[in-house]
């Protein structure tokens, strides 16, 4: 029988026409084999969890935010930076909510996060400097008027120092303590503190006190730039309103310390 019929004489109904055989070929020279086919994902862009499955073999970690969103990062820079996650780290998964204690799970943190760990991202794949106030400095370079950009920094500067608090936070490496300190002198270079944004001072203040380092002489440069350059008829309301917090927190913690850092420099 031809290739057209069966046993029977009967037209097979092939799925395609019969073709003969034919060696690939490439540049006028036979293939041994057939090229690889690979799938590139919707669009050429590889779903996400696709995309973590790969880093992880890196030692990449999928970190899940309370909002639901989710970065991948690498566990190593996580590790040397955050370092409060890492007892809570469990396999390659972090959940940052179970890492926030409730007193700092204000709307200022959760709209921190997603900034903080991008940064880590893009790092991961790019190689980039994480830059922990890269969105703060836009507020202070395009906002439209002093009062605008003023609290628009203050509030992402208070997000990321409540996020990467050592008590309540994730903790916070001495590089990032470094650009935290670099910002608030830029912050302080940038703006006029005065009775008229005095909430925006406090929360500055506070803030600060989360990460405060009273060890670090860079920490008590920078204290000492910032209480300077405050009216001086707004000290002595700040050390109150900072005295009010002292007995929610111990003696060893940050506030504790950044208050009789500033009872020294007022003694001087």
């Amino acid at each position: 029988m031809g290739y057209g019929h069966d046993r029977r004489g009967h037209l097979r109904h092939e799925l395609f026409p019969h073709q003969p055989h034919r060696v690939p070929c490439t540049n006028d020279l036979p293939m041994l084999c057939g090229p690889r086919l690979v799938y590139a994902g919707s669009q050429g862009v590889l779903s996400r969890q696709l995309e973590f499955e790969i880093a992880r073999q890196d030692g990449a970690i999928e970190v899940q935010l309370p909002q639901g969103l989710a970065y991948v990062c690498n566990r190593a820079d996580l590790l040397e930076h955050l370092p409060n996650i890492r007892h809570r780290l469990v396999g390659c998964v972090l959940r940052v909510g179970d890492l926030i204690a409730r007193p700092n799970r204000t709307a200022l943190v959760v709209d921190a996060l997603p900034h903080i760990f991008r940064g880590f991202e893009l790092h991961r794949t790019t190689g980039l400097k994480v830059d922990l106030f890269e969105r703060a400095r836009n507020h202070l370079h395009n906002g439209r008027n002093v009062d605008e950009f003023l609290v628009q920094a203050v509030n992402a500067f208070i997000g990321v120092c409540e996020a990467l608090d050592s008590e309540g936070g994730l903790g916070c490496s001495d590089d990032l303590l470094g650009q935290i300190d670099e910002f608030v002198v830029e912050l302080k270079e940038e703006a006029h503190f005065g009775p008229w944004n005095y909430r925006a001072l406090e929360g500055l203040f506070a803030a600060y006190s989360k990460v405060f380092q009273p060890n670090m002489p860079r920490h008590m440069y920078t204290l000492r730039a910032l209480w300077g350059a405050i009216d001086i008829r707004l000290r002595a309301r700040l050390m109150t309103e900072l005295s009010r917090e002292l007995d929610r927190h111990s003696q060893r913690s940050n506030i504790q310390a950044m208050y009789r850092a500033l009872s020294d420099i007022n003694m001087l």
